[in-house]
């Protein structure tokens, strides 16, 4: 069957947070249905990323959301990246091997059980490498058969996001930050390819904490932050003039897929 004759839905899932998008099927999708959940606690042993997922799970079985394409992206700290180097003559096997090592070099043991992927790169620039739990996606496979539906996708918030930036400015040089409750994931771009990317949690204000990280970014780049283009996605509203005062030309990310 056509993936156009299936209604689709899209599930953004964040450790506090689902929001959960229906659409109608046919080539121009309309929206049926748009909920945004608050993740419940389950057991104690609970993991954040399998609370997410019960949680889009129970909504969807107990509202009938059936017979779909499924599509999920994932965010805050329920996903990490790395930025590794370029190295000639790998494959793409070694590319993930390296990548699935660097983020154990990182974060220990526990990462040997993670799903890793890794962006493809041109040549001499470097790699994007995103993991998140197996669990997560084992959850969300055995999930979805249950509900009668078929996951189509499961990716990290910043390859959407690039995506959607792609759609705007294909060669764009300068910053792309996604903002969710608490966390932030910040990228360099040159030329529409990402060169860095630094993730954070954050009490203070979104805006203050975004100008610090930016900051800090570009001064590792050395860049001139006073000319810094920049494009924020945030689950709540971002004030621009605040960013602006200090020079960053600051606009909301037209999204496409992060909605």
């Amino acid at each position: 069957m056509s993936p156009w004759w299936r209604e689709e839905i899209t599930a953004q899932l964040a450790p506090a947070a689902v929001t959960l998008t229906r659409r109608s099927r046919g080539f121009r999708r309309r929206e049926l249905a748009c909920e945004t959940l608050t993740v419940v606690s389950g057991a104690a042993a609970a993991s954040v990323a399998h609370n997410a997922v019960a949680t889009m799970s129970a909504y969807l079985e107990s509202n009938g959301w059936r017979n779909a394409a499924l599509r999920v992206t994932l965010h805050g700290a329920l996903v990490r990246y790395l930025v590794l180097p370029w190295i000639e003559k790998l494959s793409d096997r070694d590319v993930l091997v390296y990548a699935q090592q660097s983020f154990v070099d990182r974060y220990g043991e526990t990462a040997r059980d993670w799903a890793v992927c890794v962006n493809a790169a041109a040549q001499g620039r470097p790699h994007i490498a995103a993991a998140t739990e197996l669990e997560l996606i084992e959850t969300l496979r055995s999930g979805v058969r249950n509900l009668g539906l078929s996951l189509s996708s499961v990716q990290p918030a910043l390859c959407s996001a690039v995506d959607d930036l792609a759609r705007v400015d294909r060669e764009f040089s300068g910053w792309l930050a996604l903002i969710d409750s608490g966390h932030s994931c910040i990228a360099r771009l040159e030329k529409g390819e990402c060169s860095s990317v630094r993730a954070a949690r954050f009490a203070q204000s979104p805006e203050q904490h975004l100008l610090t990280q930016l900051e800090q970014d570009a001064l590792c780049a050395g860049i001139d932050p006073a000319a810094g283009r920049l494009y924020v996605h945030a689950a709540s509203p971002i004030d621009h003039a605040s960013l602006e005062a200090h020079g960053w030309l600051a606009s909301p990310l037209p999204a496409w897929t992060l909605r």
